[in-house]
């Protein structure tokens, strides 16, 4: 080991280039530790939350008066649930949800617009879906859930809709559009969520009827 030591002080460039390596070395198990503890992190969380739809399907499996008692985020993905647990019983979900009642596809499009977004990214539900989907919760939006968010919806909607010719898909006027969607709902999450949870509540028996 001495005869290593007096190596290295007599060649400081070998010297330089081993502490540069166990330096790099350190790094490289630091950054691969963080990476592990975010992917294991994000596991986690993907994991939470299905057992959260699970719970909420389970829950709103059969509507009862007690189903509209629910704080406003859990109303809207309840009765989503039961409306997909509806639809799951047709051969052809499009056709099915095309025959559903307007009140019925309002929710249940409302429901994905939230989902898929997670309420930071709006662009990611208009990725993840289409017609008429994306059509259904232009309308919902504008009709339920108010102004403030339709001002956002509304151009991202546009860009994405293929059978528009009129409105050009601009990359750079999306991600403004998310990060206004991010702040609103930063800011406003819990006003729109009341209007659309109202809207629900308003047509209660309606749900209960069928």
């Amino acid at each position: 080991m001495k005869g290593l030591f007096d190596y290295l002080a007599q060649n400081p460039l070998w010297t330089a280039i081993l502490i540069l390596l166990i330096i790099l070395m350190i790094v490289m198990f630091v950054l691969a530790s963080k990476s592990g503890k975010k992917r294991q992190a994000e596991r986690e969380r993907i994991i939470a939350k299905l057992e959260k739809e699970k719970a909420i399907r389970q829950e709103y499996r059969t509507l009862t008066e007690k189903s509209f008692e629910a704080d406003n985020e859990k109303l809207l993905f309840g009765v989503a649930a039961n409306i997909q647990i509806e639809l799951e019983k047709e051969g052809d979900m499009t056709a099915a949800f095309n025959e559903l009642p307007e009140y019925k596809q309002y929710i249940y499009a409302l429901n994905y617009v939230f989902e898929d977004s997670e309420y930071t990214s709006l662009s990611t539900f208009f990725r993840c879906n289409g017609q008429p989907l994306t059509g259904t919760a232009a309308r919902a939006v504008k009709n339920i859930a108010g102004d403030s968010l339709s001002e956002i919806f509304e151009p991202m909607y546009n860009m994405f809709d293929d059978d528009n010719e009129e409105v050009s898909f601009d990359e750079s006027q999306i991600d403004v559009l998310d990060e206004k969607f991010r702040e609103l709902m930063e800011n406003e999450k819990s006003s729109v969520l009341q209007k659309i949870a109202d809207y629900i509540r308003q047509n209660k028996e309606n749900f209960l009827s069928v």
